[in-house]
């Protein structure tokens, strides 16, 4: 899986925890969950963290960080 093959698909999806909605943080709406699309493989995954508001997917996804 390649970064420029990969983009967020506006779609929702809840972030749940032992299939459990995670609320957001002093909220009563369930957190959403980044929902990503590989166009070279044709394949969707829902990843397993939070979206955090105004920040991009690629953060907080492990195998994208540049040393």
């Amino acid at each position: 899986m390649e970064l420029e093959n990969m983009h967020e698909k506006n779609i929702l999806a809840h972030f749940v925890d032992e299939g459990n909605a995670v609320l957001e943080p002093g909220g009563t709406q369930p957190s959403k969950a980044h929902f990503i699309h590989d166009s070279h493989y044709k394949i969707d995954s829902v990843h397993d963290f939070p979206k955090i508001p105004n920040q991009d997917w690629t953060v907080q996804y492990p195998a994208f960080k540049i040393s």
